[in-house]
Order: structure tokens, then sequence, then C-alpha cells
């Protein structure tokens, strides 16, 4: 037996409530700038004497005209700030492991001779080797661009390459560790961190040219890398 349910239909809305709504304009109402109330209120840029607005930073006609006059293009103080951080950075980043290779190669040279060092002398060496390489390293990359950079590096390379090959061949084990009266600077170890640092700064052309350089010494005087 099926059971039918009634529904009731929708209740009929009210014809008052079927009023359609007037469309909105789009249009802004415009005023002329005749009836617009005048601003007293100072522009934010002052003009310049001819009537022109400048920017705040010099433009580069300026800097060209400053630099023809001799004088020094002001730099704002966080660009300079930021420069000191930078050196700050790649110093530090190339004085560790340089530090670390003295560390390894001073090390090397004891246990050559079958000698154990001591906590002490290694500190001490340390101590001078950390500040020479970092002095090194931040003359070396502040002043990359500098005409007697790279002869001086170079210099340095030809001279503490042959000084440490000589070392490792025809020098004794006082001579070696630099120890009594030899001043440190003299250490085969100190020799192989200086000649590794002016390989890394130098520039790749005059780093190979260097590295034949001593290779060609090596050759006329008979020298070995391996003893």
């Amino acid at each position: 037996m099926a059971i039918v349910e009634a529904v009731p239909d929708e209740p009929s809305t009210p014809s008052s409530t079927r009023q359609r709504r007037k469309p909105q304009s789009n249009t802004i109402p415009l005023v002329h700038p005749s009836t617009l109330p005048s601003s007293s209120a100072a522009p934010l840029i002052p003009p310049s004497p001819d009537g022109e607005y400048r920017q705040a930073s010099p433009t580069p006609s300026e800097i060209d005209e400053l630099l023809r006059a001799g004088g020094v293009v002001p730099e704002p103080a966080d660009e300079r700030e930021r420069d000191i951080w930078d050196e700050v950075f790649d110093t530090a980043i190339l004085t560790i492991p340089f530090s670390f290779l003295y560390l390894l190669l001073d090390i090397l040279v004891y246990m050559q001779y079958s000698f154990k060092p001591k906590t002490a002398d290694i500190v001490a060496h340390m101590a001078r080797a950390v500040p020479t390489l970092a002095m090194i390293t931040w003359y070396t990359s502040k002043y990359s661009t500098h005409f007697a950079t790279n002869p001086l590096l170079m210099t340095a390379s030809l001279f503490t390459g042959c000084r440490l090959i000589w070392l490792l061949n025809k020098a004794s084990w006082g001579v070696v560790t630099a120890q009594a009266s030899l001043p440190p600077f003299t250490k085969a170890p100190a020799m192989g961190a200086v000649w590794t640092l002016t390989i890394v700064q130098l520039p790749l052309s005059r780093a190979v040219l260097c590295l034949f350089g001593v290779a060609a010494w090596c050759w006329c005087t008979g020298m070995k890398l391996q003893t």
C-alpha cells in the first residue's frame, strides 16, 4: 500500500519585492580644476634654482664632475659598514684553512724526524702564524687590483717555493724546524703555507708561471720534491 504525502507549494512572492534594482553608474564625477582648493604645503623635494626637481642621490653626471674636480663621491654609511664586514668575512674564510694547513705541516715535520710535538710548542707556533697569515690574506684580498700586489705575490711565491724545496733536500732538523736562534719564518711549515697562499691569491696565468719557475729551478739545481 503506497502512502502519498502532499508537498505544499512555495509561497508566492509579493509583487512589491520583485522590483528591479537600478544599475549603478560606473562613472566617477569629475570636478573642474578651478573649483579645487589650493594647497599651500611645501613639496617633499624642493626644486633646484633652475626650476627642475633633482634626485636625492647624485646623478652620474654629477659623479663625473666630482671625479674630474678631484672630489670624493659620498658613500652611504650602510654600504661602508657592509664593505667592512665583507672584508672581515673574506679574510676569515681564507685564514682558517691556511692556518690549519700550517698546523698540519708543522705536525708532519715533527713526525718526519720521529719527534712528538709538544702542545705548548704547537700553540706558540700557531700564535705567531695565524696573525701573519691573516694580514697577508687581508692585504692581498683588499688590494687585489693594485699594481704592486701581483708582482709581490709572484716574488713571494718563487722565493717560498724554492726555499721549501731546498729545506726538504739540504737542511738539517734544526733548520727545518727553526730551532735555537733561527727566525720562525724560515721554518718549512711557514714556507709551505705562504707558498700555497700566494698561489691561491694569484691569477691563474701568473700562478702557473710561478709554478713553472720553481720547477725550472728544481731542474737546474737537481733538487727533488721527495727526500
